[in-house]
């Protein structure tokens, strides 16, 4: 049942009720349909729909074969915003403001810990940001600072309630993200020795940020301090297995940087020691 159109007008919507509206729609779980166009401010004409959906990240939360109206709705919607290195992207304690979703560059995610602050997660192109504040007192738990210049876009909360309450690929692609971080979360909380907690964080810095191209040296490689705070133990038990690692041939060592020699042996002592 075509219940009419929603139209969007800058960052407002406009539904206007119709018996006689034919043109595809995007239906909720009870058959009902909403219809969506964008309205350009430069006229009033639906925007083109990209040839790749896949242009910014956000779109994957879609699934793989979303309806042309969605897409266009995502467009309309987020924002393409940059920060510099050291930048704070959002800040905790601060109200919730949106989604974000890095298209290029490299963030650290960070969590007070009494005076200090832990790194809880790094995060690059294709990751998402700023969802753990959602629910509750609808305020950010973690602030998120870029490493590097970084290039990302962002969807407005409001655009985000009105996706999340009619698209189920999005909340159900959201919520396996949800899901993935929660078990990556919970295995931290196993008793691991430091050699295993290092592994870890050496491992999780190459799954965020890679290597450099053609060569086994991370693309970024975190500060040691980092290191110590994510793995949950003191800067000179790093610069020890470290060295340690190193003489096993499992990584090297150029400086600040870490190169990774011996990928499968790495994640075997992240995992079993």
């Amino acid at each position: 049942m075509i219940l009419g159109m929603m139209i969007l007008v800058d960052d407002h919507f406009i539904f206007e009720s119709s018996s006689q509206i034919q043109p595809q729609g995007i239906s909720d779980a009870e058959g009902t349909t909403c219809i969506l166009i964008g309205i350009s401010k430069h006229g009033n004409h639906a925007m083109p729909f990209p040839q790749n959906p896949y242009h910014c990240p956000m779109k994957k939360l879609l699934g793989p074969d979303p309806a042309p109206e969605w897409v266009e709705f995502l467009d309309f919607h987020t924002q393409t915003l940059h920060a510099k290195a050291n930048d704070t992207i959002l800040k905790e304690g601060e109200a919730v403001e949106g989604l974000y979703c890095i298209l290029q560059g490299k963030v650290k995610v960070m969590q007070k810990d009494g005076e200090d602050e832990r790194l809880v997660r790094l995060a690059g192109p294709q990751d998402i940001l700023g969802h753990r504040g959602f629910g509750g007192d609808w305020k950010y738990p973690i602030s998120a600072v870029a490493l590097v210049a970084t290039e990302l876009e962002f969807l407005p909360l409001g655009a985000f309630h009105t996706i999340a309450k009619i698209n189920a690929a999005f909340v159900c692609n959201l919520m396996m993200f949800f899901a993935e971080e929660l078990r990556i979360s919970e295995e931290k909380k196993l008793q691991l020795t430091v050699l295993q907690r290092i592994a870890k964080t050496i491992l999780q810095n190459y799954t965020a940020f890679g290597f450099e191209e053609g060569s086994a040296l991370l693309s970024y490689t975190i500060s040691r301090k980092d290191m110590a705070s994510h793995a949950g133990t003191t800067y000179e038990s790093v610069i020890r297995t470290l060295a340690d690692l190193a003489k096993r041939g499992v990584i090297q060592l150029e400086g600040k940087s870490i190169g990774v020699l011996d990928l499968p042996a790495l994640k075997s002592i992240a995992t079993e020691g």
